[in-house]
């Protein structure tokens, strides 16, 4: 495509060889679907602009994901510290937030420890320029999506997540996405035509 750089081209040519990836169990000669999943995800930072002022002078662009199972974490480790155009990628594990070991919905705490654990939240979620919500950490997200910047971009697996700017998901044994551009531009995200390119359209299904 005209006025691409040879790397733009090869990153979409990525992509889409991901959309015809047969996915399941590597014992069937099919790709793991946690190797798809972060795949995406890197491929999703590179077509992808934030507002100005959103990535700060360190220039880490965070990647937010909650309580993913061993085998996502383990490739979410080869991508850590990837170069995204002028920005470094980075992975912030909200598990601590997410899992067991933070308190339940419900519970009772202290004066003291609802400020902490507020205060644990806000400063985690600020740093997040976009968070993969996988099922497990759906619900979690529902209750806390405000404390999130206006500007993070939202990767879900259920289709329900109403923030959501990207729906992915397994059709046919493929993993596809679907994009909602309307949210992006109102939270002032801007998304490459390549990227919209690849994409379904919601609801197009």
């Amino acid at each position: 495509m005209a006025g691409d750089t040879v790397f733009e081209q090869w990153c979409k040519l990525v992509l889409a060889l991901l959309l015809f990836t047969p996915v399941g169990q590597p014992a069937n000669g099919n790709t793991d679907v946690s190797v798809l999943k972060v795949a995406y995800l890197y491929y999703f930072s590179k077509f992808i602009s934030w507002p100005s002022g959103s990535i700060e002078e360190n220039h880490h662009l965070n990647l937010c994901v909650g309580d993913v199972t061993e085998k996502t974490r383990s490739q979410l480790s080869s991508i850590m510290d990837s170069r995204v155009g002028l920005n470094t990628l980075k992975v912030v594990y909200l598990d601590n937030l997410v899992d067991h070991k933070f308190p339940a919905k419900g519970a009772l705490l202290t004066a003291k420890q609802a400020i902490g654990n507020l205060n644990l939240i806000k400063s985690m979620t600020k740093q997040c320029h976009i968070v993969f919500v996988d099922e497990g950490m759906s619900g979690w997200f529902e209750q806390h999506a405000r404390f999130f910047p206006e500007y993070a971009l939202v990767v879900a697996e259920s289709l329900e997540l109403n923030n959501a700017v990207i729906y992915l998901y397994s059709h046919n044994k493929h993993l596809l996405f679907e994009i909602d551009n309307t949210l992006a531009l109102e939270k002032n995200i801007v998304i490459s035509s390549k990227l919209l390119s690849l994409s379904q359209e919601r609801g197009e299904r």
